[in-house]
């Protein structure tokens, strides 16, 4: 699963468009993994993190596994737009691309949240999680 969440934060990294959405001319170009950097947190940004998941109860070579990913919109302004941005980027077929320790099957909108306001960075906010269905390789 490490392979998936550097993977996530190259694509999102990578993206010229979202980095022109998030304000952002160097690396981490504004993508961070679980939370914001404190204390003083560059926004708009983005982070993700996966979220537990099931696995179907075949054998180990077939596995289906099907974590959450969570994506998290910062922004005063935009949060829509980057999070548009975001699930153009995971709903392309070469974006998962050349992996060795597991392959995505699939990745689909699960939930999204409502707008919301963090009090704690004065911003407001847009959850969207995704189910990702992959098999683990060996």
């Amino acid at each position: 699963m490490n392979e998936f969440k550097v993977k996530i934060g190259t694509i999102l990294r990578a993206d010229t468009t979202l980095r022109s959405l998030l304000s952002k001319a160097a690396s981490p170009y504004g993508v961070y993994f679980a939370r914001p950097p404190l204390p003083n947190p560059p926004f708009p940004l983005v982070t993700f993190k996966t979220i537990g998941g099931s696995a179907n109860d075949a054998g180990r070579d077939c596995q289906t596994r099907s974590p959450i990913l969570q994506i998290v919109a910062y922004s005063a302004t935009n949060c829509d737009a980057i999070m548009e941005r975001v699930e153009f980027l995971l709903n392309q077929v070469t974006s998962f691309t050349g992996m060795t320790t597991c392959r995505i099957l699939h990745i689909s909108l699960d939930s999204f949240g409502p707008d919301d306001f963090d009090t704690e960075f004065n911003c407001y906010t847009l959850t969207h999680r995704y189910r990702v269905f992959l098999i683990k390789r060996d």
